[in-house]
């Protein structure tokens, strides 16, 4: 290893998010390509909420439903290339979006575009040409719209999305003007794990499988549903964790109070559970909750 990427490598593990990108390009390159690594300092700086490195996820996976939610987080925080790339997911890519929005698209690629959302009607097609212009050649949006994407936005369309344009404008305002801090975020957690669980699908490993384990652990100690209702198939199926089925009933229990998927795992495990299991399961879940809302309740800021 080269001395200066020595050098990022003793500031990357002391939490500075630049020197985990400068390291994340490092095995990103040719002559130290290691993509395990370039992701894992990758990961680590979208957890601690910097905007780029969510960009750089959102175009890893690029296509793939965890995405959209790295281009938007990076877009609500000013993010110009994350904003245009979030405009053409809604124009090609509707299967991850919930369906084609020419309004949505128009929004977003005003912001990308710093455009005026009150300006004549434009289609989506020039919107996205016209940002191609000020692109630099490393994200360059690729030119691939089809003909239909030129037509004009109907009257309605185009209200939409001056109206949305506005609205996100001032989340990204707020979110800038408040400084808020995108560190230590259970939604971002929750998201680095499924990105890390979703590559297993592609080079399965056991390593794979504990990291994700690990993400999904962080945002479901702060209360994320979703990621206890994950780390409870892991207990379950013994994926990443050794195979417990009380820690994964007490998981679901947590999980089940908001998140009707949990629930009903709950009712198939008490099948394959003991009544001392049962037991067992239902006090590590009261354990597990109050350790829960201990950590929420430090969390909030005081008055």
């Amino acid at each position: 290893m080269p001395e200066a990427a020595k050098w990022y490598l003793m500031a990357a593990e002391q939490g500075d998010t630049e020197a985990q990108i400068e390291l994340a390009k490092y095995y990103e390159s040719d002559g130290s390509r290691d993509s395990k690594k370039a992701m894992k300092w990758q990961l680590k700086a979208a957890d601690q909420g910097d905007a780029n490195a969510q960009l750089r996820l959102g175009e890893y996976w690029n296509g793939a439903p965890s995405c959209v939610e790295w281009y938007r987080k990076a877009a609500l925080q000013g993010n110009s290339e994350a904003q245009a790339s979030l405009g053409k997911l809604y124009l090609t890519y509707w299967h991850i979006v919930g369906g084609k929005n020419n309004s949505e698209a128009y929004a977003w690629l005003n912001l990308a575009g710093h455009r005026n959302p009150t300006r004549e009607n434009i289609s989506p097609f020039v919107l996205v040409s016209q940002f191609e212009a000020i692109q630099s050649s490393k994200y360059e949006i690729r030119r691939e719209f089809s003909d239909k994407f030129a037509l004009g936005l109907s009257p309605e369309e185009l209200s939409r999305g001056q109206q949305r344009t506005k609205e996100l404008q001032k989340e990204i305002d707020a979110n800038i003007a408040a400084k808020k801090d995108f560190g230590d975020d259970p939604a971002t957690q929750f998201l680095i794990g499924s990105t890390v669980y979703d590559s297993v699908f592609r080079t399965p490993s056991t390593d794979d499988l504990v990291e994700a384990v690990t993400w999904y652990r962080k945002a479901a100690e702060q209360g994320h549903a979703e990621a206890q209702f994950n780390l409870g198939v892991c207990y379950f199926n013994g994926k990443g964790v050794v195979k417990d089925l009380n820690v994964a009933y007490a998981y679901w229990s947590v999980a089940g109070i908001t998140n009707e998927d949990a629930r009903n795992n709950l009712a198939r495990i008490e099948r394959q559970m003991s009544a001392d299991q049962i037991a067992d399961g239902k006090k590590r879940a009261t354990e597990l909750q109050k350790q829960i809302d201990t950590r929420i309740a430090a969390k909030k800021p005081r008055k």
